[in-house]
C-alpha cells in the first residue's frame, strides 16, 4: 500500500511539473504569487522557483513547531443552487479535494497551516486583508498629515498671490513715475531748444 501511495505521489508531482512547464507566463506568475514566491524574472526563473518550492517545502520555525494546534484549510469549488443542493455538492467537492489533492504544511505570516493549494491561496488573501486592515490607521494619519500640508500650501499660495498683486501695483506706480520723468525730460529738451534759438537770434 505504501508503494502505491509513493507512486501516486510521484505521478502527481510529474503531472504538476509538466503542467508548470507548459503554462503561460501569466499562469506562472499567478502560481508564484499563490506559492508566496517572487513573480518577476524569466520563464526559467519562475519554473525553478515553483519546482524548488514544491520539492523543498518550507521548514517550520521552532516557534511554530512548539504550537499544539494549527489551522486546516481545505477549499474546493462548488456550484451555486438551492441550499440543500449546495451543501451536498460542497461535501462532495471537499471530499474529492481531500482524496484527490496532496496536502501541504506551510506558514502564512508566521502561522502554520495544513491544506491544499487553493486553501493556502485563500488563507494568504485573508492574511493580506488583515495586513491591509492594520495599515488603515497609518494611512488615515498620512491623509490627515497631507491635509495639513495642503492647507499650509494653500496659505502660502494665497500669500504669494497677495505679493503678486502688490508687485503689480508697484509696477503701475513705477510706470507712472517713468511717464512723468519722460514728460519732464521732453519739456526740458523743448526749453533748451527754445533757449538756444533765442540766444542765436
Amino acid at each position: 500500500m505504501k508503494s502505491l501511495q509513493t507512486h501516486s505521489s510521484i505521478d502527481r508531482d510529474s503531472t504538476t511539473t509538466m503542467a508548470t512547464k507548459s503554462a503561460t507566463m501569466k499562469d506562472l506568475r499567478e502560481q508564484c504569487k499563490t506559492e508566496g514566491q517572487e513573480a518577476i524574472g524569466s520563464r526559467a526563473d519562475l519554473i525553478k522557483r515553483l519546482e524548488d518550492k514544491r520539492n523543498h517545502p518550507e521548514v517550520l520555525s521552532p516557534q511554530s513547531q512548539d504550537d499544539k494546534e494549527c489551522d486546516v484549510i481545505l477549499v474546493a469549488l462548488s456550484e451555486l443552487r438551492d441550499q440543500k443542493g449546495m451543501k451536498r455538492d460542497a461535501k462532495d467537492a471537499l471530499e474529492q479535494a481531500l482524496n484527490g489533492e496532496e496536502l501541504h504544511v506551510e506558514e502564512v505570516r508566521s502561522e502554520s497551516f495544513v491544506g491544499n493549494r487553493r486553501g493556502f491561496s485563500f488563507a494568504k488573501r485573508i492574511r493580506t486583508l488583515e495586513r491591509l486592515a492594520d495599515e488603515i490607521p497609518s494611512l488615515k494619519n498620512r491623509v490627515v498629515s497631507l491635509g495639513v500640508k495642503t492647507a499650509s500650501l494653500e496659505v502660502k499660495t494665497a500669500a504669494l498671490e497677495v505679493k503678486t498683486a502688490l508687485l503689480k501695483v508697484k509696477n503701475v506706480s513705477l510706470e507712472d513715475r517713468v511717464g512723468s520723468v519722460t514728460c519732464f525730460a521732453q519739456r526740458l529738451q523743448t526749453s533748451e531748444e527754445s533757449f538756444h534759438q533765442h540766444f542765436q537770434a
